[in-house]
């Protein structure tokens, strides 16, 4: 049985270049971040599309420990939404595809 959770890119104000080169429905990465100094459960979010792989965001603090939890088990993460502001993306919505046994 698959299921999905939607979740809100933070940090993305720090990328405004990157951001502006995602368009919804593209596949995007999740890097866990076990060296980054202000969360060890850290999760970045990259456009896989740009080369080399550029920055966008991270997963929500309060997300990443429980999406940790349950890493094996995700199979997809889409940009499901962009939001736009004067014809600007100013910010990403990630649908995030799991396997639950």
């Amino acid at each position: 049985m698959t299921k999905s959770i939607d979740i809100r890119v933070v940090g993305v104000s720090y990328y405004p270049a990157v951001v502006a080169k995602v368009r919804k429905t593209q596949t995007i990465s999740l890097v866990q971040e076990d060296d980054n100094p202000h969360d060890s459960n850290a999760i970045a979010v990259y456009n896989p599309v740009v080369v080399p792989p550029e920055k966008i965001g991270h997963i929500p603090r309060d997300r990443c420990e429980a999406l940790r939890q349950i890493w094996s088990t995700l199979r997809n993460v889409i940009a499901s939404r962009t939001l736009i502001y004067e014809n600007t993306v100013v910010g990403v919505v990630l649908t995030l595809e799991f396997e639950i046994p």
